[in-house]
């Protein structure tokens, strides 16, 4: 009798198992729908990054510096570097020395070409203006539920208006 207990009890904890497993794994206004990076992008015009060559060796990687005194340095060095450029201090926007060497930068046809043409360069990547949130237009709009009283507060007199029989106040 103790063992038909045992095995009934073990058939029960493995049917609410698998019972729960299918339950929770349901797929229920689960929705995915990717948004494309190019949807949500636009370019700057005449803004351009400039990966350098690994092999780029500036006075900035001699040292060990920290990482705000190393962009600090890069930013003095990259116009001194590319002085046929003729790049001024405001247009160029972010200068890179850790994972990747170079600078973001203004520049207008004539510089780029320069650019595309120098052996120090790597790549010239147009640069993008990139949303990560989902655009308004897919975005549906949410209504606060009404609140609701709590069960128990009309019990400990809340939630509710005495008045006074012979008085009036309220």
């Amino acid at each position: 009798m103790k063992k038909i207990k045992q095995i009934s009890i073990k058939s029960l904890i493995t049917l609410f198992l698998i019972s729960v497993a299918f339950t929770s794994c349901s797929d229920d206004e689960i929705t995915n729908e990717p948004i494309s990076i190019i949807e949500s992008s636009n370019p700057i015009q005449g803004q351009y990054t400039v990966v350098l060559n690994s092999d780029y060796q500036g006075k900035s990687s001699r040292k060990v510096l920290k990482y705000d005194d190393e962009m600090v340095q890069l930013r003095k060095e990259i116009p001194s570097l590319f002085s046929e450029l003729d790049l001024v201090d405001e247009n160029l926007k972010q200068t890179y020395g850790f994972a990747l060497k170079g600078f973001t930068a203004v520049l207008d046809d004539l510089q780029l070409e320069k650019l595309k043409n120098d052996p120090r360069v790597k790549s010239i990547e147009q640069d993008y203006l990139i949303t990560l949130a989902k655009p308004d237009h897919l975005v549906e709009p949410t209504v606060d539920p009404a609140q609701e009283t709590p069960w128990g507060i009309t019990r400990v007199g809340g939630g509710i208006r005495r008045y006074r029989k012979n008085s009036l106040d309220c």
